[in-house]
C-alpha cells in the first residue's frame, strides 16, 4: 500500500515537471517566434541598409588585405571607420549566400534572436521560468532593437556579445572560476572591436560584481581582477595594434581618424569625442585644410563646427530643423539635449521606454527578496549585474554631448527587459504570499501603464485606439487583482495568474505596435528609428519615421553619367573619385564598380594628398575626378587647385541632364553627383 502510494506521487511529480518544462519549452519557443517575425520578415525591403557598411562589404570579399582592415573601397585606400568583426561576419554570410542586401542583413536579424534565446536563459536560470519568459518577450518587443536588428548596423553583434561576455562573467562570479572570468574579459575584447570603447561601458559592472561576490579571498579577487583588466585590454587592441604597426604604404588609410591611427579613432571619434563632443565631425575629421562640403549648390562648406568643436551638420541633414527628425530643442540628431531625464523625453521614450517603470519599480521589488547578507546570493548578483548595466549605460547615454543616436538605444534593452523579468516574479510571488508587498504587482502594473498613456500622448492617432486597449486591459488586470487580493479564496488564487497575464498582454502592446513599424516601413539605413509615421505633438519627427526616419541611405547619381563614366573608364581601376562615402556608396553598389572615397564617410578625413592623388593617377588608378557638390577638399583646398590646373573638365552634356528623382541627396538637397558638380579627366596627368 505503502509503496503504491510512492509510486502515484512520484508519477504525479514527474507528470508535473514533464507538463512544466512542455510550457517553458513553449513559452521559449514563442518568444522566439515573435523575435523572428519582426526580425526577418520582408527583410529583403530594406536593401543595403546602411550603404556605407554594405559597400565595404563588397570590397572586403575582394581579397584577405580588404577583410583584415576593412576596408571600404576596392582598392584598399581607406577603412571604414569602425572596427571588423560585425562586418566580419556580414562578409561571411555575402560569401555563402551571394552579396545582397538580405545576406548583409541576415546575421544581424539572426544575433538578434540569438540574444532573446540567450536573455531567457539567462534570467531563467536566476529567477525562473516565468521571468525569463517575460524579459525574452519583452526584448524581442523591444522597437528600437528591432529596428537595429532590421539593419546592417554593428549594435546587434555588440549587444549578442556583451550578453555572452554577462554569461561567462555571471559563472565566473558564482564559481571564483578565472577561465570563465578570463573568457568573459576576452568577449568584452571582441565587442570593443565592433563598436570600439562602447564595448566597455559594461567593465565596472562585471568588475564590481566579481569584487563584491566571487567566493575567494579579496587577494584572490583582486589577482583575479588585475589579471582580467589585462586580458581584456590585449584583446580589445589585438586588432588596433595590427594596424597601427602595419606600415601605412602597406595597409588602407584608417577612416575616421586624423593620424591615420586606430587608437586615435577609438579614443577620439569614436570614443570620448562622442561623449564630449570635442573636436568631432560627421566621419571623423577636423581639418579645414582637407575638408569637403556635403551639400551646397554653389560648392561652399555646409557643415563643420560651431567654433566649440562640436559637430554641427548641415541643414536638411536628419535631426536638423528641415530635415527628417528636425525639430527645435531635439539635438543634432533629435535626440534631445543632454541631461539626467533625456532618455525619456519626447525624442527618445517611445524608442525603448515603454516597460522602464516596471524594470524600475520592479529592480526595487526583486531587490527586497533578497537576502541581506554576505555572500551576496545569486539574484543579488544578478540584479546587480543588470542594475549596474542600465545604469551605466544610461548613464553615459544621457550625457553624451557629441554624436549620440537613437539606435544606441539597443544596449538599454537588455537590462531593462531581464530587470522587467526579475521584477514581475518577484512581484507575482510577493503577490501569492500576501501581506503588504501583495499590493505591489497591482501598483507597479498601474505606475506601467500611466507611463505608456504618457508616452503616447505625443502621438494622438495612435493614442486613440492604443490608450482604451492599454487602460481597459490594465485596468482589468489591476482591479481583479486588488479584489482577488482582498478575497484570498480559491477562485481568488486561480483567476490571479490570469489577471496578471492580462495586464502583461496590455503592457506590451504599444512596444508591440511601435516595432511592428519596423518591418511595415522600407529603407531601415543609416539612422535606424522606429514609430508612426505621424507628426508628433510635442514637435517630433515632423516626417514619416519608420525604421529609419524617412530618409534614403545615400546620395543617389544620374544614369547618364555612370554610363558615361563605364564607358570611358579603359583600364583605370576606379570608375571615379568623389569626396566622401556619401556619394560613393551608391555608385559602387549600383555598379559593382570601384570608386573612390578620398574623404572617408563626410569627405573630412584627411587621406588624399595631391602627391597621392599624383601618384594615383600616374598608376592608372583614377581618371575621373568630381569636384564640388562634396568633391574633394572643397574650393581652397592644395587638391582642388592641382585639378583645377591639370585635368579637363568633361561637359556636362557628354552625359546628359538628370532629373530630380535622379538627383536627390539623403540630406534633403537637390543635385546629387554630377548636378552640382564638376567632373575632370586626369587621363594622362
Amino acid at each position: 500500500m505503502i509503496a503504491t502510494k510512492q509510486t502515484t506521487r512520484t508519477g504525479i511529480l514527474v507528470g508535473r515537471l514533464e507538463r512544466d518544462q512542455i510550457l517553458q519549452g513553449l513559452s521559449l519557443g514563442f518568444a522566439l517566434l515573435v523575435s523572428a517575425i519582426l526580425n526577418l520578415w520582408n527583410l529583403a525591403q530594406n536593401g543595403y541598409g546602411n550603404e556605407y557598411y554594405a559597400t565595404a562589404v563588397q570590397s572586403m570579399l575582394l581579397n584577405w588585405k580588404n577583410f583584415f582592415f576593412a576596408s571600404y573601397d576596392a582598392g584598399g585606400f581607406i577603412t571604414v571607420d569602425k572596427p571588423p568583426v560585425a562586418l566580419w561576419m556580414q562578409v561571411i554570410s555575402a560569401k555563402i549566400f551571394g552579396f545582397s542586401g538580405l545576406a548583409l542583413l541576415l546575421p544581424e536579424a539572426l544575433a538578434g534572436v540569438a540574444s532573446v534565446a540567450l536573455l531567457y536563459f539567462l534570467v531563467k536560470r536566476i529567477f525562473g521560468p516565468l521571468a525569463g519568459f517575460v524579459a525574452a518577450l519583452a526584448l524581442a518587443l523591444n522597437p528600437i532593437a528591432v529596428a537595429v536588428e532590421r539593419s546592417n548596423n554593428t549594435d546587434t553583434w555588440l549587444m549578442f556579445t556583451l550578453l555572452l561576455a554577462a554569461w561567462a562573467i555571471t559563472r565566473a562570479t558564482e564559481k571564483g572560476a578565472f577561465r570563465l572570468l578570463a573568457l568573459s574579459m576576452a568577449l568584452v575584447g571582441v565587442a570593443f572591436n565592433i563598436k570600439m570603447l562602447e564595448a566597455w561601458i559594461v567593465l565596472p559592472t562585471f568588475f564590481l560584481l566579481y569584487l563584491v561576490a566571487a567566493p575567494l579571498s579579496w587577494k584572490k579577487r583582486l589577482v583575479h581582477l588585475t589579471l582580467a583588466g589585462l586580458i581584456a585590454l590585449s584583446v580589445s587592441l589585438s586588432w588596433p595594434l595590427a594596424v597601427d604597426l602595419t606600415p601605412a604604404s602597406a595597409r588602407p588609410y584608417v577612416g575616421g581618424s586624423q593620424t591615420n591611427s586606430v587608437l586615435e579613432l577609438a579614443l577620439g571619434y569614436n570614443g570620448l569625442g562622442r561623449i564630449t563632443g570635442q573636436g568631432e565631425r560627421l566621419g571623423g575629421g577636423n581639418n579645414g585644410a582637407n575638408r569637403s562640403t556635403l551639400r551646397d549648390d554653389a560648392g561652399a562648406a555646409t557643415s563643420g563646427q560651431n567654433g566649440t568643436g562640436t559637430f554641427v551638420p548641415p541643414n536638411g541633414a536628419p535631426g536638423v530643423d528641415g530635415g527628417p527628425g528636425g525639430n527645435p530643442g531635439g539635438g543634432s540628431f533629435n535626440t534631445g539635449t543632454p541631461g539626467p531625464l533625456r532618455l525619456f523625453n519626447t525624442e527618445l521614450a517611445a524608442q525603448w521606454s515603454w516597460i522602464f517603470p516596471l524594470a524600475g519599480l520592479g529592480l526595487g521589488a526583486a531587490g527586497l527578496a533578497v537576502r541581506r547578507r554576505r555572500p551576496l546570493e545569486r539574484r543579488g548578483q544578478a540584479l546587480l549585474l543588470w542594475g549596474g548595466w542600465l545604469f551605466t549605460y544610461g548613464a553615459v547615454f544621457s550625457m553624451a554631448s557629441g554624436i549620440f543616436h537613437n539606435y544606441y538605444l539597443i544596449l538599454l534593452a537588455p537590462a531593462a527587459a531581464a530587470l522587467a523579468g526579475a521584477g514581475i516574479a518577484a512581484l507575482w510571488t510577493a503577490y501569492r504570499r500576501g501581506g503588504w508587498r501583495a499590493w505591489l504587482l497591482p501598483a507597479v502594473l498601474l505606475g506601467t501603464a500611466a507611463w505608456q498613456v504618457q508616452v503616447l500622448a505625443d502621438y494622438p492617432a495612435w493614442s486613440a485606439w492604443l490608450a482604451p486597449l492599454l487602460l481597459g486591459g490594465s485596468g482589468l488586470a489591476v482591479g481583479g487583482l486588488v479584489v482577488a487580493n482582498l478575497l484570498r479564496g480559491r477562485i481568488a488564487r486561480r483567476v490571479a495568474p490570469v489577471l496578471v497575464g492580462v495586464g502583461l498582454l496590455a503592457l506590451l502592446l504599444a512596444p508591440a505596435a511601435w516595432a511592428s513599424t519596423a518591418v511595415t516601413a522600407t529603407g531601415n539605413g543609416n539612422i535606424p528609428t522606429v514609430g508612426p509615421s505621424e507628426t508628433r505633438q510635442a514637435g517630433g519627427f515632423g516626417g514619416p519615421t519608420g525604421a529609419q526616419g524617412g530618409q534614403p541611405g545615400g546620395e543617389t547619381v544620374g544614369s547618364g553619367l555612370i554610363s558615361y563614366l563605364k564607358a570611358n573608364q579603359d583600364d583605370y581601376f576606379y570608375l571615379v573619385a568623389v569626396s566622401s562615402a556619401n556619394q560613393a556608396s551608391s555608385i559602387a553598389l549600383s555598379t559593382g564598380e570601384p570608386v573612390l572615397a578620398t574623404g572617408g564617410f563626410s569627405g573630412s578625413d584627411p587621406a588624399m594628398t595631391v602627391e597621392k592623388l599624383q601618384e594615383l593617377v600616374a598608376t592608372k588608378q583614377v581618371r575621373y575626378i568630381l569636384l564640388g557638390g562634396g568633391g574633394p577638399g572643397g574650393s581652397s583646398s592644395d587638391i582642388t587647385s592641382w585639378v583645377q590646373a591639370h585635368g579637363t573638365v568633361v561637359d556636362s552634356s557628354a552625359y546628359g541632364s538628370q532629373t530630380s528623382s535622379e538627383t536627390t541627396s539623403q540630406f534633403g538637397g537637390p543635385g546629387g553627383l554630377g548636378g552640382n558638380g564638376t567632373l575632370y579627366d586626369l587621363a594622362g596627368q
